[in-house]
Order: C-alpha cells, then structure tokens, then sequence
C-alpha cells in the first residue's frame, strides 16, 4: 500500500491517555471514510498528558494485511 498511487498520508496530533501499546501498530483504524494503519508515532513521552504526532497511512485492501 505504501507504493499504490492511491495511498494517502495524513499526521495528526493524538491524544493517547494509555501507554503506547505494540499492537496499536497492528490494528486498523477508521476515519474520514477509509481504514488506515498507524505508521510512525513521533516523541512520544507515556508521562505527558499533551498530544502525540502520529502518521497514518490509508489501506488500500486489508486483505494484504489479514492473510
């Protein structure tokens, strides 16, 4: 998906109130009508309770990714 033409990036800051947790780099995630897969958190720090910038990546076909 990182190569489709059709692939889109987007970072944002996030609010994680827990602590970052592997399997968050495994799941999908819904938003502004697509799925996406978190890609890269940047700075995070589990003792600040500010917001943490994240990249997503739109999926494409989550079937590349449930096989």
């Amino acid at each position: 998906d990182q190569y489709n033409s059709n692939t889109r990036r987007v970072e944002c800051y996030v609010l994680l109130n827990e602590i970052m947790l592997e399997e968050w780099l495994k799941s999908f995630y819904y938003f502004d009508g697509r799925y996406w897969m978190l890609n890269k958190v940047t700075d995070y720090n589990p003792l600040s309770y500010g917001t943490t910038k994240c990249e997503f990546l739109s999926i494409n076909d989550t079937s590349n990714y449930l096989s």
